[in-house]
């Protein structure tokens, strides 16, 4: 194994153990952290599909065996419902500001429902995906 590989391997770890982590953060408070960190956590996924494919074309020039990295595909998959919770917890937090503040007759009443209904179908998906 190379240093690169190595390397690679390391912060693929160090990523699934951030997304294992998603499962404990449960603070309605800390949404803008979570949304951060998520955003952090897909731009590295990101970054570690387009090194993996780097490191199989080196493979491939030295006629080696392709490595598999099936834990990137893992992490975006565990991550997203995580992804689509906090973003729903940040869409109702401002929503509802807005909702709360404005004055009545400047809502557009049909935009109001289709939002609510939007979310209100995702946290059904989520809550099967959750249990």
């Amino acid at each position: 194994m190379t240093l690169e590989t190595k390397a690679f391997a390391e912060e693929l770890n160090d990523v699934k153990s951030q997304v294992d982590k998603f499962k404990d953060n449960n603070n309605k408070k800390r949404e803008e952290e979570y949304n951060k960190a998520i955003a952090k956590i897909n731009d590295t996924l990101k970054a570690l599909s387009k090194q993996m494919v780097h490191i199989n074309e080196q493979e491939a020039d030295l006629e080696a065996t392709l490595s598999e990295y099936p834990q990137i595909e893992q992490c975006k998959k565990q991550i997203k419902p995580y992804q689509t919770l906090w973003e729903i917890c940040r869409d109702w937090n401002t929503n509802k500001n807005i909702w709360q503040t404005s004055v009545l007759n400047t809502l557009n009443p049909d935009e109001v429902e289709k939002e609510h209904k939007r979310m209100r179908t995702e946290i059904t998906r989520l809550v099967m995906t959750f249990d």
